[in-house]
């Protein structure tokens, strides 16, 4: 099959899915955002579907990226 690349999809509410692809980090990026539609028209929320998951305003991410987005904080001195 080639080269496969890791990451992760993200959309608000931190509901995420892992996701093996062939497409390069940008390609990925771009599958996402054509592939999303609108919520409402007068709406600048986009949502991504996959089966019966929706991803509300998609953020893709790498493995290392994902890690340093919002992490939660705990007992950290």
């Amino acid at each position: 099959m080639g080269e496969r690349w890791k990451y992760i999809l993200c959309g608000q509410g931190m509901k995420a899915m892992a996701v093996h692809s062939s497409l390069r980090i940008l390609e990925f990026k771009d599958y996402v955002r054509e592939h999303s539609t609108e919520i409402h028209r007068d709406s600048h929320d986009r949502v991504f579907r996959w089966g019966s998951q929706e991803f509300i305003n998609p953020k893709v991410f790498t493995r290392d990226s994902y890690v340093d987005y919002l992490p939660a904080l705990i007992e950290v001195k």
